[in-house]
C-alpha cells in the first residue's frame, strides 16, 4: 500500500459497556501484529487484563470471581479459590449458577502485569504493520471501572499503551532510511450520539461522506506532535475535556466513547 506516497492510520477506541466482570478489560486488535506480519483480513487478537481489587472490594471479600490460570486461560466464578490471597477478584458471587467457566484468549494478563508488559504483547508488533501501509485498530472494552482508560491512556507516572506505542513509533521513524514520515493525530469522543473534538473543544461535529476520503468527521482537528512526550501532554489535555460522571464502581468514570487516531503520511525518497 506504500508506493511513492502512502497513508496509513491506526485508531484506538476504548470504553464500551458489557463484559463478564468489572475486574477485567478486553483489548481487541489484529492478531498478526503480535507476530510482526501484515494482518490477515478479518483476523483479530483478543487479550484480557485483570485489574487489582479496589479497597472496597478487599473489605467485602467473599468469593473469588476470576482466577488467572496461565497466559491464555481464565476461570470465571471458580468453585474453589486458588492462588495467593488477592490473586483473583473478591466480591459477591454472581447470580447465575455457572461455576468454573473457562475462557481461552490469545493472552491473559493478571493483576500484577505492568503497562509495558501489556504493550509488548499487544501493540508493539503493530508498528511495522502500520509503517508498511496497513490500517490497524486497537480497542478496549469492559464494564465501568474495569481499567480501560488506565490501560489505554494511563497516567503521567504510568503511561498506557497509546503513549508507549507512539514512543516506539517515533523510534522507528527516526531509524527509517530513504523514507520520511509525517505524523498527525486527532482525539474525539462520542457522547449521547454527539461527536466532540477533545483537542479543540467546540460544538458537536457532523459526519460527512467525502468522495475521496470516505466517511469523515467534519471539522475534526488534526495535530502534529513533535515527540512522544508532546503527545502525552496532548492526551492529558484531551482527557481533561472528556465527559466524566462518578459511579459506584469508579469515581472518575468516563461516560463517553473516545477515539484516538494516528495518521501517517509515508513518503519514499527515490534518487536522493
Amino acid at each position: 500500500m506504500v508506493a511513492l506516497e502512502g497513508v496509513c492510520e491506526v485508531s484506538w477506541t476504548f470504553e464500551a459497556r458489557v463484559v463478564f466482570s468489572r475486574r477485567c478489560c478486553v483489548l481487541v486488535s489484529p492478531s498478526a501484529m503480535a507476530l510482526g506480519s501484515p494482518p490477515e483480513e478479518g483476523t483479530v487478537s483478543v487479550v484480557v487484563r485483570v485489574r487489582p481489587p479496589a479497597p472496597c472490594e478487599r473489605e467485602r471479600a467473599a468469593h473469588p470471581v476470576l482466577h488467572v490460570v496461565d497466559d491464555n486461560l481464565i476461570v470465571f466464578n471458580p468453585d474453589m479459590p486458588s492462588g495467593p490471597p488477592g490473586s483473583a477478584l473478591t466480591t459477591r458471587a454472581p447470580k447465575h449458577p455457572g461455576k468454573d467457566v473457562k475462557f481461552v484468549f490469545d493472552r491473559v494478563f493478571g493483576e500484577g502485569a505492568t503497562q509495558d508488559e501489556v504493550f509488548q504483547h499487544t501493540t508493539r508488533g503493530l508498528l511495522d504493520t502500520v509503517l508498511n501501509g496497513y490500517n490497524c485498530s486497537v480497542f478496549a472494552y469492559g464494564a465501568t471501572g474495569a481499567g480501560k482508560t488506565y490501560t489505554m491512556v494511563g497516567s503521567e507516572s504510568s503511561p498506557g499503551i497509546m503513549y508507549l506505542t507512539m514512543v516506539g513509533l517515533y523510534e522507528k521513524i527516526e531509524a527509517m532510511e530513504e523514507r520520511s514520515c509525517e505524523v498527525l493525530v486527532s482525539y474525539q469522543e462520542v457522547y449521547n450520539e454527539q461527536i466532540y473534538d477533545l483537542l479543540e473543544p467546540k460544538g458537536p461535529l457532523n459526519i460527512r461522506e467525502d468522495p475521496d476520503k470516505g466517511v469523515i468527521v467534519q471539522g475534526l482537528s488534526f495535530h502534529q506532535p513533535s515527540s512522544a512526550q508532546h503527545l502525552l501532554e496532548m492526551l492529558a489535555e484531551g482527557n481533561k475535556n472528556r465527559t466524566q460522571h462518578p459511579t459506584d464502581a469508579n469515581a472518575t468514570s468516563s461516560r463517553s466513547h473516545a477515539v484516538f487516531q494516528v495518521r501517517l503520511l509515508v513518503v519514499v525518497l527515490i534518487g536522493i
